[in-house]
């Protein structure tokens, strides 16, 4: 929990990387992630759900945010800025990254440190998007254990979040597990559960499996490697199961308002909302 003022930088919005992937581009074996000028990646993750994230900084446009590149197969690239303490700043596709953005001051952002240090942490922030959409966001994020995945230590959290529209009225709930770094000060997505008026209509299992560093095969790459035989099978109104290393396992359940699967990582929201749970945090 943090008592937010207004960011400086955001003026300009994020920066994009100087490529493109377009909504239909496929995956390309051997093709590198190219940040903007004046940017550098520091880390790629290969994750389940077919999805490789390259994150990087960008001091000249903030020294102490950091963003993340996201390419799906057949969905293009989706771009998120968070601030120094994993707060989510502003995210999108990648023709236009400031689709969404919180609005500062912020009554009470997410502070990882917080969480870190204490083991639980609250949030309460009002997300709008470029097409006018406004919705307060309000939950929570709470340690449970410890995990190793790819020789990398990270704290296993719970979190829920409630969603709530100019009107005060709940308009979806989101909860699951995700990972979160003490290293990198930030949070890595794993398993999400969306549900409107109580009951569950998406199920994405998300979370990273290898952590590649500078000089090691795989840097920058633009290639996923998991899960991505079983998304070009999947047919209409599935969703992609099964959950991360050190999490609880539960079947997946399919509501009676299950519509056409959409890419981990990107809401099945009816509106497009794009933005990961929680602004686009990991």
């Amino acid at each position: 929990m943090r008592t937010g003022n207004a960011i400086a930088g955001l003026t300009g919005g994020l920066m994009i990387a100087a490529m493109t992937c377009g909504a239909t581009a496929p995956a390309l074996a051997g093709a590198l992630f190219e940040p903007p000028a004046g940017c550098a990646v520091y880390l790629t993750t290969q994750n389940r759900g077919c999805r490789v994230v390259n994150h990087y900084s960008c001091p000249a446009v903030h020294p102490d945010h950091r963003w993340s590149h996201r390419f799906v197969p057949g969905s293009g690239a989706w771009v998120s800025r968070i601030d120094g303490d994993a707060q989510w700043v502003e995210s999108g596709p990648e023709a236009e990254p400031d689709w969404m953005r919180t609005q500062w001051p912020v009554e009470d952002a997410g502070s990882v440190s917080e969480l870190i240090e204490t083991g639980v942490d609250a949030y309460d922030f009002i997300q709008r998007s470029r097409s006018g959409i406004t919705e307060r966001v309000s939950g929570f994020d709470k340690v449970i254990g410890e995990v190793v995945v790819d020789g990398e230590p990270l704290l296993r959290t719970q979190f829920e979040a409630t969603y709530r529209d100019v009107n005060g009225t709940v308009t979806r709930q989101v909860q699951g597990e995700e990972y979160v770094s003490v290293k990198h000060r930030r949070f890595f997505g794993n398993m999400l559960i969306e549900m409107v008026d109580g009951r569950e209509i998406a199920r994405h299992s998300r979370g990273p499996v290898d952590f590649v560093y500078p000089g090691e095969e795989g840097f920058r790459s633009l290639d996923p490697q998991y899960d991505c035989d079983v998304i070009s099978g999947m047919p209409n109104g599935a969703f992609v199961a099964g959950v991360g290393p050190g999490a609880s396992p539960s079947p997946l359940s399919l509501g009676p308002m299950a519509h056409q699967w959409q890419p981990p990582g990107i809401f099945s929201d009816r509106r497009n909302m794009g933005a990961r749970v929680i602004g686009g945090r990991s």
